[in-house]
């Protein structure tokens, strides 16, 4: 299932240098205390980091060459990481419902009741474990024949840790040839669950043991400074400072039970190849899925926003100096503005990890930006052109006529080519940083263009001038020249999105 040979990451001081492998039919742990390199283990695999060096296989390929299909088969959980909190439980259960063909939806609905899941709320306000458990359910909803859990039992009392246990131990009785990879950095999380066991410490693995053989042979001892300075260190293979003193792991408990005594106990280490067609039908049902989500934020940041800024348009069309056409540039423009915010959404809260553990690569994620973009904008663009028709039979003196449908569709075309390079912006600098980025963009393109009008019209040389290139050229060769001009730009804005998606790492 998972094959890990001397895979190397560097961040900063520390190093990554990991071999592992879990095999069909088996549960492997690994096991360490939080930072030691479980997470950077997973998001390696996974695809979401580049790595330095080794090599990873997973379902018999690299992590770069799975495809959707193949991440069916898998279920993955991210410590606390996963769908945005502006989702409520029932719209996860319809992007899933999307994104895999094989989604239980009434086992879903099951174990959400049994775990008091509740669904109509937004997960921005579930507990930590409530989210755990959401999390885990996902994974095992879907039929994955490979489980990849990061943390799974975080931030559940033992009771609860317990039960999502008993949960797993399940899921492998009913097809004995799947398998879990699962971490934690409470070993008693994996007692009488997993075959074997992983320790990693400060991004290396300190020891691999058969489970049986560690409920036999390994401990870890608790003792204070000065009686670990009388301890006999013969089978002593690491030590770590704590509160109470010093943590021992050896591998001769027999040795250490008799000789110690007081406050220093043994504590032991527990058990707890696709068609085209195939490849296409696979991007659109990643593309379907991704939008479902978005249209689901969109309904419940954006919906209400969008009926205020229509309302909005529309009076200040009627009520001020500004001709019919204000109102749909100005709904235009909002909605693809809005349209972009769903990247923010996704990145909260480590949101990308998640997402592209999912069946969905980034070249899906890119697309479906596009086209959700696209969308709205061109939602807007009609809901403008509606709210500009009422505004021309209500204020006097006001049409619409042909000319002002052609001047609203060469701003609809010069909207969308913005809309574009916001993507890019946005998926090159995230949060504060991409806002800012952006603006100063757009700044300075407003002022640039109030420049150069205003150049024009101060100098009659240069004015003069340019009427003699312009005046050859018709309304319609206009049109056309701005709209193949706008697309142009939105597609090079598409290509520099899909590189700056590639080299991101998460």
């Amino acid at each position: 299932m998972l094959d890990i040979k001397g895979v190397k990451k560097s961040y900063g001081e520390f190093q990554l240098d990991c071999s592992l492998n879990v095999e069909k039919g088996r549960i492997t742990g690994l096991v360490g205390e939080n930072g030691a390199g479980k997470s950077t283990v997973f998001k390696a695999v996974l695809g979401l980091i580049s790595y330095d060096g080794g090599e990873i296989k997973i379902l018999g390929k690299t992590p770069q060459e799975l495809n959707e299909k193949e991440k069916e088969q898998m279920g993955v959980v991210l410590a606390e990481e996963g769908f945005s909190g502006y989702l409520k439980g029932k719209d996860v259960k319809a992007v899933l419902a999307k994104l895999y063909p094989k989604f239980e939806e009434e086992k879903f609905l099951q174990m959400c009741e049994r775990y008091q899941i509740p669904l109509n709320k937004f997960l921005k306000e579930y507990s930590t474990g409530m989210k755990a458990k959401l999390n885990l359910i996902i994974a095992l909803t879907h039929q994955a024949d490979f489980l990849m859990l990061d943390e799974p039992t975080a931030g559940l009392d033992v009771g609860a840790r317990e039960g999502m246990l008993d949960i797993l131990r399940t899921y492998m009785e009913e097809k004995p040839e799947r398998s879990i990879m699962i971490s934690s950095h409470i070993s008693s999380d994996l007692e009488h669950l997993c075959d074997d066991i992983y320790v990693i410490h400060k991004g290396k693995i300190v020891l691999h043991e058969e489970m049986d053989r560690i409920l036999e042979k390994y401990a870890m001892l608790k003792v204070s400074e000065e009686q670990y300075q009388a301890l006999d260190k013969n089978y002593i293979l690491k030590e770590r400072k704590e509160n109470f003193g010093i943590a021992c792991l050896t591998n001769e408990k027999q040795y250490y039970t008799g000789k110690l005594s007081g406050n220093c106990s043994g504590k032991r280490i527990t058990r707890s190849g696709d068609s085209d067609v195939d490849r296409r039908r696979d991007v659109m049902k990643g593309i379907r899925g991704l939008l479902e989500k978005d249209f689901r934020l969109f309904r419940y940041q954006g919906g209400k926003f969008f009926l205020v800024i229509a309302i909005v348009g529309l009076f200040l069309s009627l009520a001020g100096n500004m001709g019919t056409n204000f109102v749909s540039i100005y709904i235009t423009s909002v909605m693809a503005i809005y349209s972009g915010s769903t990247i923010s959404y996704d990145e909260a809260e480590h949101g990308y990890n998640y997402l592209f553990s999912l069946p969905i690569n980034r070249k899906v994620y890119v697309q479906e930006k596009y086209i959700f973009s696209f969308i709205l904008t061109v939602v807007g663009w009609c809901a403008g052109m509606i709210c500009a028709g009422i505004a021309a039979m209500i204020k006097p003196g006001e049409r619409f006529n042909l000319e002002r449908l052609a001047e609203s569709l060469i701003a609809l075309m010069i909207i969308l080519a913005i809309s574009g390079i916001m993507i890019t912006i946005k998926l090159k600098f995230e949060g504060e940083k991409g806002r800012l980025v952006f603006a100063i963009i757009f700044l300075s393109i407003f002022v640039g263009c109030y420049l150069i009008g205003y150049l024009v019209k101060a100098s009659s040389s240069v004015e003069k001038r340019f009427a003699q290139v312009t005046k050859g050229i018709e309304d319609t060769q206009m049109i056309i020249l701005v709209i193949v001009l706008s697309l142009l730009v939105w597609f090079i804005s598409y290509i520099y999105s899909m590189r700056v998606m590639k080299k991101k790492e998460f």
